[in-house]
């Protein structure tokens, strides 16, 4: 997805809790993590809170 779509279209959570069907929560955010290593900061912080903020429009 990543790939894909690119961080800045990406939300972490997107897929809960449908995600708790195949892994643990805090598998789950192992994964991410892991997912996300090669990232920048910037792209990081858009995948796990960036790109909510910006949908939901959060302060």
């Amino acid at each position: 997805m990543l790939e894909a779509f690119g961080p800045e279209r990406l939300m972490f959570g997107s897929d809960w809790p449908v995600s708790t069907l195949a892994a643990s929560y805090g598998e789950v955010c192992d994964m991410y993590r892991e997912l996300t290593a090669d990232l920048s900061d910037a792209e990081r912080q858009a995948v796990f809170q960036g790109t909510a903020q910006r949908v939901y429009d959060l302060a």
